[in-house]
């Protein structure tokens, strides 16, 4: 008796199994949990800037009032003082959101460590990505990693875009058609880690 080839449908739902098992999008949402951070920052730096304005304004506006500035002088003052306010604030907001990115981007240091373990997972899905987009430099940079066991260095933005790139792709309506040689590539690629 002939060899039943799967479907194409369950071809693709066998693949979005296999990714499901192993990653948690909740957790893996890079972009959601950095965009809080992103919006302290800038709210640090612009009161940062805010402050070095107002002590300059102060400081000019009590000179004027004891008549010790003109007030010509005074209003080029509140005028150029926003130059150095700005750089402050810009220093300030540089300075907030790495110090704030670095708490978030080592949580997932470990959280990828954990995942990929010894042997690596995510270069288990390869012949997936490269059925899906063969031209993507970022995810063949990672999963490189990933098989070469390097996971202290995979960027866990690019990590996450490669796996939501996978989850899309897999979920999508009219995606790509994954022929039956690579979900057996995978296949063999999953069940070596057992």
């Amino acid at each position: 008796m002939a060899k039943k080839e799967k479907s194409k449908r369950r071809i693709r739902k066998d693949m979005l199994e296999y990714l499901e098992d192993t990653y948690d999008l909740v957790q893996l949402d890079f972009a959601r949990r950095i965009k809080p951070k992103k919006e302290l920052a800038r709210i640090y730096a612009l009161v940062a800037a805010i402050i070095v304005y107002a002590i300059g304004f102060t400081a000019s506006y009590y000179g004027w009032k004891i008549n010790n500035v003109s007030y010509e002088l005074f209003v080029k003052i509140t005028w150029v003082l926003m130059l150095p306010a700005s750089v402050f604030g810009i220093v300030v907001w540089l300075l907030t959101l790495n110090r704030l990115e670095n708490t978030v981007r080592h949580e997932f240091f470990i959280l990828i460590r954990q995942i990929e373990a010894d042997k690596g997972m995510l270069w288990r899905f390869k012949p997936l990505m490269s059925t899906f987009d063969p031209n993507n430099l970022e995810a063949k940079k990672v999963m490189a990693q990933s098989e070469a066991g390097q996971s202290t260095e995979i960027d866990p933005e690019d990590y996450t875009n490669t796996v939501n790139a996978l989850f899309s792709e897999l979920k999508a309506e009219n995606g790509v058609n994954i022929p039956a040689e690579t979900a057996a590539e995978v296949t063999d690629n999953m069940n070596s880690q057992r």
